[in-house]
């Protein structure tokens, strides 16, 4: 497999030589003589600022004065000004033609799909200014991304390949899991919770113990949330099935749970408030350990709540055991498409970029070992150190600051937070940076991965009338009717509810948007199959 990639990446990179002759007449020319066995970041011999656009609001605005831009600074002589915004804001840059060097954006936002309006191909960059792009950039990710005409406008974050989520050696962990808070599991027996009378049981006994806790709580509950995609993929029940979409909220395995989670509603194991809860409620309830169990989508944005409420007590730590199964007990099968081959967002470098080598240089570094140390950990010696087992970890220092002020050490390092390029895998392959507190739990993900590739990016695109009869199916009539079958006073009245959504799942407008959806998994299928996949 790795020689069909290689092939794949000999023929971008022959492509986009040829192309290179038309970009070297747009583009100027490299002050540098550029080597492909060396970065360009470090022929870099002028100090400038490069402005990055990160298009989500609650990202806020850096202006490089935090320790890992330091660092960045002192490898590449470029300061970094990140601001963030709305696709309001993204819009109004765009038809101004008044964009910033560099530009991250959900990979299904409408303006991908103008990029060629807006954006320069990275592999035109690459070839006129930093060759050595193509040693640290993923092959799988650049073949994905590689449009009909040889280009790459867009390098994703949080790309996986099939080894990260296949190969033995393999560290990938997942955002999925079921948790438990350990004293109140241990008390009850550690029971299996893994078939429904299991599951159920122990909800009752914890509530029994405890009368004040919350037995379960699910998150996100109030538009489906993990109900829906957590629950199915510790069924194992996959998403695509004889090479088309899978509707899963119908398949056997996943009504018997939903009836369990009917079921628990119906005795009070789950709350009438779970259905309202916010994010600051599930992580106010984490910090003081008042849930019993939680089923959770969200991980990597749990833990820090996690982490503060085992420093609280240690014995009310949460564990993560395992959850809900099929009738065959077979293993979770985790994947969502922010993991996949097609990973998260997209950055890209901008036609209105003032310095396009500069831009490319930087991106190189972050896609490089030391760019990938420098985000993650920051400098060799006094924040991280590599032990005799060639693992790389926060010094005592650091690691204690992280501990005893998880948000003040965000703050002021920003270690962990350039995302927009990152690559997942190399963390975990070479760094030991988990919070102590959640090794048990990511741990447990491990292992416990099936990628479904095809599914990846085959939603109608953004702006057709079929995009929209989706996204009215599945928020207006899916969840809800999702939401309304956990609350049904009995599983007569839950069944009519599904009943009445199939009735509307059958509609010619919802057909034709799931024909677009089959058709864009074809696609797929194919072209991973010319990736030797």
């Amino acid at each position: 497999m790795k020689k069909v990639w290689m092939l794949a990446l000999i023929a971008l990179s022959v492509i986009s030589c040829q192309k290179g002759e038309q970009a070297s007449k747009e583009l100027p020319p490299s002050r540098f003589s550029v080597n492909p066995n060396e970065p360009s970041y470090k022929l870099q011999d002028t100090e400038a600022t490069i402005v990055w656009y990160v298009n989500f609001p609650w990202f806020g605005e850096r202006k490089g004065e935090d320790y890992a831009s330091h660092k960045i600074k002192l490898d590449t002589k470029t300061t970094l000004h990140l601001i963030s915004g709305d696709d309001d804001r993204l819009n109004q840059m765009i038809a101004a033609g008044q964009l910033p060097d560099i530009i991250t954006l959900d990979k299904i936002n409408f303006a991908v799909q103008d990029a060629h309006r807006w954006a320069v191909p990275l592999n035109q960059l690459a070839d006129a200014y930093d060759p050595y792009f193509y040693q640290v950039a993923k092959p799988d990710s650049l073949a994905w991304y590689t449009n009909d005409a040889g280009d790459v406008y867009g390098y994703p974050s949080m790309s996986n390949s099939y080894a990260d989520f296949t190969d033995p050696d393999s560290q990938m962990v997942g955002e999925h899991g079921f948790l438990v808070r350990r004293d109140i599991y241990s008390a009850i027996g550690s029971p299996s919770m893994r078939t429904p009378e299991g599951f159920l049981q122990a909800l009752r006994d914890a509530k029994a113990l405890q009368p004040n806790i919350v037995p379960l709580a699910i998150y996100r509950l109030r538009d489906g949330g993990a109900a829906v995609d957590a629950i199915m993929n510790f069924l194992a029940i996959p998403q695509i099935k004889d090479g088309a979409y899978h509707e899963r909220l119908f398949d056997e395995e996943y009504l018997i749970w939903l009836d369990v989670l009917r079921q628990a509603y119906q005795e009070g194991l789950i709350i009438d408030d779970n259905f309202a809860y916010v994010e600051d409620d599930f992580v106010d309830g984490l910090n003081q350990g008042r849930f019993f169990s939680l089923l959770t989508t969200a991980l990597p944005a749990m833990s820090a709540p996690i982490a503060r409420n085992a420093q609280r007590n240690p014995n009310q730590s949460y564990i993560a055991i395992d959850g809900p199964a099929n009738r065959n007990m077979d293993d979770p099968a985790f994947f969502t498409e922010q993991t996949g081959i097609s990973g998260w967002t997209l950055t890209m470098v901008t036609q209105h970029a003032k310095d396009k080598e500069r831009a490319i240089q930087l991106i190189t570094y972050l896609l490089s070992p030391e760019g990938h140390f420098t985000t993650t950990l920051g400098v060799e010696g006094e924040s991280y150190y590599r032990d005799e087992a060639g693992v790389y970890r926060f010094t005592e220092e650091y690691a204690t600051w992280r501990a005893e002020d998880i948000d003040g050490f965000t703050r002021e390092t920003q270690l962990g937070e350039f995302w927009m390029i990152a690559d997942p895998s190399f963390k975990l392959r070479y760094t030991d940076t988990q919070m102590p507190e959640m090794k048990q739990i990511f741990g447990w993900t491990q292992g416990k991965f099936r990628p479904e590739f095809a599914i990846e990016m085959s939603d109608p695109d953004p702006r057709s009338a079929e995009a929209r009869t989706m996204k009215a199916y599945q928020e207006n009539h899916r969840i809800d009717t999702i939401v309304r079958m956990i609350r049904s006073p009995s599983k007569e009245a839950m069944l009519q509810e599904l009943e009445a959504l199939k009735v509307v799942y059958q509609s010619a407008d919802i057909q034709r948007a799931f024909a677009v959806k089959n058709e864009k998994i074809q696609a797929n299928l194919a072209k991973l199959a010319r990736f030797g996949y």
